[in-house]
């Protein structure tokens, strides 16, 4: 194999080969790419220098390797550039992606302590728990978990949490737009029903994105997470600060933090 100029490390020119197959749809996303001992005598060189090619497209995120599977095109990752206080379905259907819904569950139930907290509900602990999956195109991208207020959630249709955005469901009922958004991300290992539901293994590692939605400091109105496979979702922002305030480029800001939990 001769690609290139002669300081090329042979693995970088392989990575190159490779890579252009990728991008021109030679190999699309989910196909299996030979194995490590065909590529070798395809381009006449060691199985080392085929794992090092590999190993540098993994790392990339380009492909996923599996023991005893092989090694397959990785799917695009979706990104979230958080830029607004707007949910998830607007953000992505602004960049071009829609989603679709599986509902999974709809029903009245007892808020757990945290979402108590969340909600900041004093008197009427009962909340309407919404379940459901997420695709893009056809696969899973992740599920969804969302948490109504009693008087909010028993107006809810059936029929819109199967194709809405929970959030904008609440606002439509309130008349008024949200105002305020928490946003905390955790990395851990999913359930057994959160790895049924995602057609993952229990070993590989979900991203969780907890948030909760106010229309003022008064009136929190949506709060819940979504699990999404940590290969397959990335959450992003810019923030800068001026003049004590720490803004978010594309124009949301939030105080800049004196100590304390903003929740």
């Amino acid at each position: 194999m001769t690609e290139g100029i002669e300081y090329v490390p042979l693995y970088a020119q392989l990575e190159r080969i490779l890579l252009r197959q990728i991008r021109d749809g030679t190999w699309k996303p989910g196909d299996r790419i030979p194995t490590e001992q065909e590529l070798g005598q395809t381009y006449r060189v060691s199985r080392l220098t085929v794992r090092q090619a590999l190993s540098r497209l993994t790392s990339d995120g380009l492909i996923e390797r599996h023991r005893g599977r092989g090694s397959y095109v990785a799917r695009p990752r979706i990104e979230h550039q958080f830029a607004s206080i707007r949910s998830f379905e607007e953000q992505m259907a602004a960049s071009g992606v829609a989603i679709s819904y599986e509902v999974l569950e709809f029903a009245r139930t007892t808020a757990t302590d945290r979402v108590r907290v969340m909600l900041d509900l004093r008197d009427d602990y009962d909340v309407f728990r919404l379940q459901r999956k997420r695709f893009v195109g056809g696969d899973i991208l992740g599920l969804e978990v969302q948490y109504f207020p009693s008087d909010l959630g028993s107006k809810v249709k059936a029929e819109d949490v199967a194709s809405r955005p929970a959030l904008v469901l609440v606002e439509e009922l309130l008349g008024r737009p949200a105002k305020e958004l928490f946003i905390e991300i955790a990395c851990r290992l999913p359930a057994a029903e959160e790895a049924r539901n995602l057609q993952i293994r229990g070993k590989h590692p979900v991203l969780v994105r907890h948030h909760c939605f106010g229309v003022d400091e008064a009136r929190r109105v949506l709060c819940g997470y979504g699990v999404f496979p940590g290969d397959r979702y990335a959450f992003s922002f810019d923030l800068f600060e001026d003049r004590g305030q720490i803004k978010v480029r594309g124009g949301s800001y939030v105080d800049a933090p004196q100590g304390g939990d903003r929740r």
